[in-house]
């Protein structure tokens, strides 16, 4: 299967040479987009088999093993041996395919992650990828599960075989074949919107877009939205929710969420008698900025306003520019709960 320790299959002979080998792996990339969980099982009519990983995969990495009575032998140059006392077998494993001196995935300046299931490296029987000797794979399956926030690109394999593609579930089957390869490209979806976003408020000063594998978050210090002592959106705050607006009304799954943020300063002056403390001056600015987004075109049903008043701070607090910096709304756009 594909991982960061890379799994290689070779086949134990015994008469017959050429043995019915039936090849099946599942890979589970987790929300990251780069560790996994990998099913893998070969069923022959061997009486024994013997699985190739990378030298850097420890026993420790597999979560599950069958049949029990197994060995692993560490003596070797180019790989570990994981040795079973017949031709049937399954493994569960863990990984990173970030991980490890040659990594499996690469992340790109757009956010396009590319996975190549091979890493370049012939072995000195002259097998590479999936493989199997002394004969090919009679029947062979590799299935990725991606998250729900991803969608795939493109793929592609060095053998010929049939690609299906259910949901974020990508599969390749082939008949009679050996040293398999893969490549596959995915993005969050919300990649589109996160570069849009960088692009449309590239130019408005104090602004910080940021994503993580799922959501977008948009960062404002308050001064840029509200006037000075003020909850209310400033005509300047509306035109930035204005260059916002436009790449949200087309959402579908996403919610988005306005949170409004204060420094722990307490209030003071007349001010008390409208924000008896930051926790109402933080929702009363969320509100307005929810508001202001409907006013825009988003339809309220997207919508969440939360108040974090003083106790979700960015910084220390310690100085001017720490305090500064906490006196800020965000508005975070990030899947709906299942």
């Amino acid at each position: 299967y594909a991982t960061a320790a890379f799994v290689v299959v070779t086949l134990l002979t015994s008469p017959p040479l050429r043995a019915e080998v039936d090849f099946e792996s599942v890979t589970f990339i987790a929300n990251d987009g780069h560790s996994f969980v990998s099913y893998l099982t070969t069923r022959s009519d061997q009486d024994s088999y013997t699985l190739h990983v990378d030298k850097d995969t420890a026993l420790s990495d597999f979560l599950y093993i069958n049949p029990n009575d197994f060995s692993f032998d560490t003596t070797q140059a180019e790989n570990n041996l994981l040795k079973f006392p017949r031709g049937n077998y399954a493994t569960l494993e863990q990984g990173d395919y970030l991980a490890g001196p040659k990594p499996l995935v690469t992340i790109d300046a757009d956010g396009i992650y590319t996975l190549n299931t091979w890493d370049q490296t012939t072995l000195a029987n002259g097998h590479f990828g999936f493989w199997n000797q002394p004969g090919n794979f009679s029947n062979f399956a590799a299935v990725w599960v991606l998250p729900d926030h991803y969608e795939v690109l493109d793929y592609r394999a060095n053998k010929p075989g049939e690609w299906v593609k259910r949901g974020n579930t990508l599969t390749f089957f082939a008949t009679d074949q050996n040293d398999l390869t893969f490549a596959i490209r995915y993005q969050p979806s919300i990649q589109p919107l996160f570069n849009a976003l960088q692009s449309s408020l590239q130019d408005v000063q104090a602004v910080e877009v940021v994503q993580s594998s799922d959501t977008v978050t948009v960062t404002f210090d308050n001064e840029i939205l509200f006037a000075s002592g003020s909850a209310e959106v400033a005509q300047a705050g509306e035109a930035v929710i204005g260059e916002i607006a436009p790449h949200l009304k087309t959402l579908e799954g996403f919610q988005v969420v306005i949170s409004g943020h204060t420094d722990n300063n307490p209030i003071r002056g007349q001010l008390q008698n409208r924000f008896p403390s930051n926790w109402e001056l933080s929702a009363i600015r969320a509100v307005n900025v929810t508001r202001a987004l409907q006013d825009a075109g988003i339809p309220g049903a997207m919508l969440k306003a939360e108040a974090l008043g003083e106790y979700s701070p960015k910084n220390s607090n310690a100085t001017a520019a720490e305090r500064q910096a906490n006196r800020r709304t965000e508005i975070r756009i990030e899947p709906l709960a299942d």
